[in-house]
């Protein structure tokens, strides 16, 4: 099973969401105006009138952040106020996606993209994919902890063991993992307790918990299932999307590929390219090589500095 990716949130135009609260107030009133037996015909008012408002001062396709890109986009060209700018583009969706694609991949401006963000909830990954997801700091995370929490055995077969001949030996050596995990966490928990518990507040008890599971999670393996918020902008998303695409890990490719569905058809002006194209990963080992071969001389132990060059 992939790992599971859920769009939880995203920056929206403030004037829209005041609007439809206001809307959704309205309504509240409504219904309680009307009482606990509303006629057929005061009922197919009612309604009319939620569809009038929601018709004539909402916008469906306004609630996605491209809206905000586009008008931040155009301050630098543009003397109109930046309200106005945003309440222009919030009600011309289409243009303000066209001119997310012209600005941010057609002129080059990808700063633009950083103004709209995106919040991810994400399941059933194991540690070492999140370690990788993790490596990119221009996000924003919180995980599952291993000090606060009591982990069960709840672990991720990768799919390239996943029905080999290996599984077997795979779950035979997690489950070893698990069971001296849960000794030493014990025994641990045993050792840091007091012989007389009673003056102990509860934040106490829970203090010498804590220490013990800080230190048995280093039995764990990296396989263990996990969980974690994570905030991000488009423009990192994009750059993220491409670092995950060609990794070598199946685990790390498929949650590179949930990401990209979660948000592909609520910002597509702002997501587009999601794989390195020309530059894949094998390029860095080759890359490397060619820089570990140019070492700086040496004279008698002394290192020489290229001329014109300070370090």
């Amino acid at each position: 099973m992939p790992p599971i990716v859920r769009l939880a949130g995203y920056n929206v135009d403030a004037e829209l969401l005041s609007e439809t609260i206001d809307i959704l107030r309205e309504v509240d009133q409504l219904s309680k105006s009307m009482g606990n037996n509303p006629s057929a015909s005061e009922l197919r008012s009612a309604i009319e009138k939620i569809g009038d408002d929601l018709r004539t001062r909402i916008d469906f396709e306004a609630f996605t952040p491209e809206t905000i890109s586009a008008a931040y986009a155009r301050i630098s060209r543009d003397p109109s106020h930046v309200t106005e700018l945003r309440r222009s583009a919030r009600f011309s969706v289409a243009r303000a996606r066209k001119s997310n694609e012209n600005i941010i991949f057609g002129l080059g401006h990808a700063s633009v993209a950083e103004h709209a963000c995106f919040n991810f909830d994400i399941s059933h990954l194991s540690r070492l994919a999140a370690e990788e997801l993790q490596f990119h700091r221009l996000q924003s995370f919180t995980e599952k902890s291993q000090r606060y929490i009591t982990i069960g055995e709840d672990f991720i077969i990768p799919s390239e063991i996943l029905g080999t001949a290996h599984e077997r030996s795979y779950r035979d050596m997690v489950s070893k993992l698990f069971d001296a995990y849960n000794k030493i966490f014990a025994n641990l928990h045993q050792h840091h307790l007091p012989d007389d518990t009673t003056d102990l507040s509860k934040l106490q008890l829970r203090d010498l918990e804590t220490r013990a599971k800080e230190d048995a999670r280093y039995l764990l393996p990296l396989c263990c299932s996990t969980q974690m918020g994570m905030t991000l902008n488009a423009r990192n998303l994009e750059h993220l999307l491409w670092e995950l695409s060609d990794h070598p890990l199946t685990e790390v490719r498929e949650l590179g590929t949930g990401l990209h569905l979660a948000v592909g058809r609520m910002a597509p002006s702002l997501v587009k390219y999601t794989s390195r194209g020309e530059f894949p990963r094998a390029n860095r080992s080759e890359v490397a090589k060619h820089f570990q071969s140019r070492t700086r001389p040496r004279t008698a132990g002394i290192l020489v500095r290229p001329k014109g060059r300070a370090d």
